[in-house]
């Protein structure tokens, strides 16, 4: 085969690969791939596509092999730099992925795709405005970029720049009117008793035929929102309805009897000395839990605004553990070393942020689950559990939308419910266990009484309390979750007792009489 014969073909099979990738079809990615590189060993840009499809299967370890190798016949191939980069990100390894995103930047500094994984990793360890900075820099270089303007406007929405989301929104839904996730950032931030021309778009778009099931999900929550604000409850409720039952058939591979399954098997941990982590961390830990929605992220802004805490969000360190063989391995081995490593990944993950505050806060709602491995690994932790009347509880989790799959039981009325239940159960439970260790904090005492609650809180943590803490709407700490434009207001009291106007879901509630 001659140059320009060899040429046209690798143009060729990448172009196939491509778009093989594009529907994703990562098999196909794979067979071609490796087809061509058995032919031409050097082409690196194949092993590149190779290591990619391998990434999206969830087999990171072989696709960082390959990617590994490529990189070894050309050390400037940018392109397997950034991905490697991400690949460590995706394992928590966030050195190794920050060593080569700087490697790829230093060969070029306007390749996007660095740009955007790097912004991504500094959002991850909380360098905000650094975040900030890296995806300015890549619309400077190209403002077509939807990811980035999609990115911008989470961030700033997180750090409580409501106009500046606003305006990222607006130029999605200018530039890219098909885009629907922008429609539902722009809901959360916007007021629709004040202006309701959002609301007159989103009610066009959705009579679109061309609609994804994500994007039919995006509206009806977005419209359910805006009917909300204007107190058209009923109306609401009908496209709150839609977007759950769209929202729970998606979920395919979600079985509510793992929940059971889990929450009987989590019991069974068993606490003693033999297996208690004894050494003390190098920060004090406090762990804020309990259902979502349930004023987790309140008690974490309180509590943040002391100048020796760092408030960290949701870390969701121990999530992974649930679907893992690992906590069978806790349970019914009593696998002490193991028990130790993960003590060690997670205080790794806390050291990869960089933190100089002495005490760090993990609000992770799901850590409810995990309050006797917690007690295990990290006994000197102080657990701070937030509950709030359980129908306007349910209500708020219901009529929200979640990222991924996260929470996959609260899509559906007789599933959350159980849920519900669960939680309950699990909680008697622990407080049994550990009476003396467990804080509970009422969300209706503590909007009614913030003082007098927040310095329960305080001594139970061993902190000092000031006044000033209150002032939550000042906090600069980041809000990455749905409470992100609630907890940028000043205390309030009148979410208490919401679930009274939504009458039609008044059999759904009476089954919360519990």
């Amino acid at each position: 085969m001659n140059s320009s014969d060899k040429i046209n073909y690798l143009k060729t099979k990448l172009r196939i690969i491509k778009n093989y990738y594009q529907v994703k079809d990562f098999d196909s990615v794979i067979e071609k791939s490796k087809i061509v590189i058995k032919k031409f060993p050097h082409e690196t840009i194949f092993y590149n596509s190779l290591g990619l499809a391998y990434k999206e299967k969830g087999e990171l370890d072989l696709a960082e092999k390959i990617l590994k190798k490529g990189l070894k016949l050309n050390p400037k191939e940018i392109n397997i730099l950034s991905n490697l980069g991400l690949i460590s990100k995706f394992k928590k390894d966030f050195k190794n992925a920050q060593n080569y995103f700087e490697k790829s930047l230093a060969i070029s500094s306007q390749h996007i795709p660095s740009i955007i994984n790097f912004a991504n990793l500094k959002k991850d360890l909380g360098f905000i405005e650094e975040s900030i900075e890296y995806f300015l820099s890549a619309l400077k270089i190209n403002d077509q970029l939807p990811e980035v303007h999609i990115n911008l406007a989470i961030i700033y929405k997180s750090i409580g720049k409501f106009n500046d989301t606003i305006k990222h929104c607006q130029i999605l839904n200018e530039k890219f009117p098909d885009l629907i996730i922008a429609d539902n950032l722009l809901s959360q931030v916007t007021d629709y008793a004040i202006a309701n021309t959002h609301q007159n778009i989103m009610l066009e778009k959705i009579k679109s035929n061309n609609l994804s099931i994500m994007d039919k999900i995006y509206l009806n929550f977005a419209i359910a929102k805006s009917f909300e604000d204007q107190r058209e409850y009923n109306v609401a409720l009908n496209y709150l309805d839609e977007g759950n039952k769209l929202k729970r058939k998606s979920l395919i591979n979600y079985k509510f009897d793992d929940e059971i399954y889990f929450f009987d098997k989590i019991k069974e941990i068993k606490i003693n000395s033999t297996l208690r982590v004894n050494a003390e961390p190098s920060k004090k830990l406090i762990f804020i839990l309990g259902l979502p929605r349930s004023g987790t992220t309140l008690a974490h802004q309180i509590i943040s605004g002391s100048s020796n805490v760092f408030g960290a969000g949701e870390l969701s360190y121990f999530n992974y553990l649930k679907n893992s063989k690992k906590i069978n391995s806790i349970i019914e081995e009593n696998n002490k070393p193991l028990i130790d490593e993960i003590r060690h990944n997670f205080l790794n993950k806390i050291n990869e942020l960089n933190i100089t505050e002495e005490i760090i806060v993990d609000k992770t709602p799901e850590n409810f689950m995990w309050i006797g491995l917690i007690k295990l690994i990290f006994p000197e932790a102080k657990i701070i559990h937030c509950r709030r009347q359980i129908k306007d509880t349910a209500l708020s989790i219901y009529k929200n939308l979640f990222h991924g799959s996260a929470y996959s039981w609260s899509y559906n009325k007789d599933e959350l419910t159980n849920y519900i239940k669960l939680y309950l159960n699990i909680i008697d439970f622990w407080d049994n266990k550990f009476p003396q260790d467990i804080f509970h904090s009422n969300y209706e005492t503590l909007v009614k009484n913030p003082e007098i609650e927040s310095k329960k809180i305080f001594n139970f943590c061993g902190l000092k309390w000031d006044n000033k803490f209150l002032n939550i709407e000042k906090s600069k700490t980041p809000i990455n979750t749905l409470s992100s434009t609630q907890a940028r207001k000043p205390i309030y009291n009148k979410s208490i007792d919401y679930y009274k106007n939504f009458e039609n879901l008044n059999d759904f509630f009476n089954k919360l009489d519990f």
